[in-house]
């Protein structure tokens, strides 16, 4: 992040400017903001996924409560 950033307000089409802002430089050299899936977790997330597709939902229907 560059330092000394101040927060600008908000134009519409325009860069933020704002402490809290990234760009694509910081998150080139970063893994920080990288979370890496366990076999498990994937497994899980390929096992929802498939029950959703066989099932006939369409996908607007699909809601947190097909992933528990």
């Amino acid at each position: 992040m560059v330092a000394n950033r101040t927060r600008e307000p908000a134009e519409k089409l325009r860069p933020v400017i704002d402490p809290a802002a990234w760009d694509a430089t910081e998150m080139e050299n970063s893994e920080s903001w990288v979370y890496r899936f366990a076999a498990n977790e994937i497994d899980e997330i390929l096992t929802a996924a498939r029950a959703i597709a066989t099932g006939g939902k369409n996908l607007i229907q699909v809601g947190k409560e097909d992933f528990v």
